[in-house]
């Protein structure tokens, strides 16, 4: 184990957004991002009353939050902090906290003894499950991902390439995520930069410092979910990539997304 951060005010609530490169957390009275090292510590909300669960779904922060001994509420947030909304004022106090991506509804648990849902869309809340005994947290079930094959490349001297090289991503065009193989000749640290059609760079994959050898299948490969930093999807279109090393940044290589 590792103490990423420390001296913290009584933190509850933890976030962890991997895509991104971020973790968010709650304090007593507010909400918090970093990177996933600890590192650059940002206040995104203050103000709260008491954060409860903090889930981070559709590019978007989602808090519980109690306002007295007997009520509370769901709220949203960009990202970064802004247009923060609240989604549905309760008499209860809520806790456990999941999205349906997919179906667009808001799940929750209260001190009532309940699983509640609203319907994002149309601001309808149900009750979907009542009589438990204090339930706390709640995740939903997810369909399990269909992730397509690596391709198979020649690897220079196997798990000593002769050269450090970028290869073509895969699938390609994709959406909304990829994978990118690439072979080191050396140990280095290593980022893979993405950049638009104009030249921007609108993502660094800090991958750290890695030993010599093929990183090409699916678990050791890159890995881009089609964000930008900001953690917004990027939209179709023409994408470059970069291999970039302790000394050395290869050639771009094209890649397409298609929605």
């Amino acid at each position: 184990m590792k103490n990423l951060i420390q001296n913290l005010n009584s933190p509850e609530a933890l976030a962890v957004d991997v895509a991104g490169g971020k973790m968010y957390y709650a304090e007593p009275d507010s909400l918090w991002r970093a990177n996933l090292n600890g590192k650059n510590r940002t206040e995104l909300v203050t103000g709260l009353k008491t954060p409860g669960r903090v889930i981070i779904a559709n590019n978007k922060m989602y808090w519980t939050e109690k306002t007295n001994a007997n009520t509370g509420s769901v709220k949203r947030a960009n990202l970064n902090g802004t247009n923060i909304e609240e989604i549905v004022s309760l008499l209860s106090v809520p806790f456990g906290l999941s999205v349906d991506r997919t179906k667009g509804m808001l799940y929750w648990t209260d001190v009532k003894g309940r699983i509640q849902r609203l319907n994002l869309k149309n601001s309808k809340v149900n009750t979907v499950v009542a009589g438990l005994d204090t339930p706390g947290d709640f995740t939903l079930g997810l369909e399990p991902v269909t992730v397509p094959a690596a391709p198979r490349y020649a690897v220079s001297g196997s798990t000593h390439p002769e050269a450090t090289q970028l290869l073509a991503n895969y699938p390609n065009p994709f959406n909304p995520e990829t994978w990118i193989p690439y072979e080191l000749a050396t140990t280095t640290d290593v980022q893979i930069l993405i950049y638009d059609a104009r030249g921007t760079v609108i993502r660094r994959l800090e991958l750290g410092h890695q030993p010599a050898g093929a990183y090409t299948s699916q678990s050791r490969a890159a890995y881009w979910d089609g964000r930008n930093g900001l953690g917004e999807p990027v939209a179709s279109g023409v994408y470059f990539y970069r291999l970039q090393g302790n000394n050395e940044i290869s050639s771009p290589r094209k890649m397409v997304i298609v929605k």
